[in-house]
This record gives C-alpha cells, structure tokens and sequence, in this order.
C-alpha cells in the first residue's frame, strides 16, 4: 500500500471529514482517506498510485478548506 498524509485547515466536526472524505475519494478509484479532524490531517491509501500534490490540493480547496501540504 502506498500511503501520506496530509494537513488541511479548517476542518471542525464530522461534516467538514465527509466533505473532504468526498472530495478527495473522487481522484482515484479505490483511494482510502481517514480523517484526524484534532491533528488537522488526512491519510491517503492506495493499493495503485496515489493522486499527484496538485490534485489533493485542488481538491482539499474545492471542498472548501487550505491545504497545508504533506505532514511530517
């Protein structure tokens, strides 16, 4: 499995997990996202490639939030 994570700002309650949840499951078929909504960060797991920076970004933005890049 291929795997990173992510950090996004804003996210407050599980409305704001679905939404991202959502927007980031649209990039690859078969992409598992898990939120940590206290951490402020999104695990993104795939059995093939994982979608390239600047569509996460674009996604984590359409759906409302700021990306904040890959976590350490």
């Amino acid at each position: 499995m291929k795997e990173t994570i992510i950090r996004v700002e804003g996210m407050h309650c599980e409305g704001c997990s679905s939404t991202v949840s959502h927007f980031l499951r649209n990039l690859v078929v078969g992409l598992e996202v898990s939120v940590d909504l206290e951490g402020g960060k999104v695990r993104l797991r795939s059995s093939g490639n994982l979608p390239e920076e600047q569509r996460v970004r674009a996604a984590v933005e359409e759906a409302g939030f700021k990306y904040r890049g890959e976590a350490e």
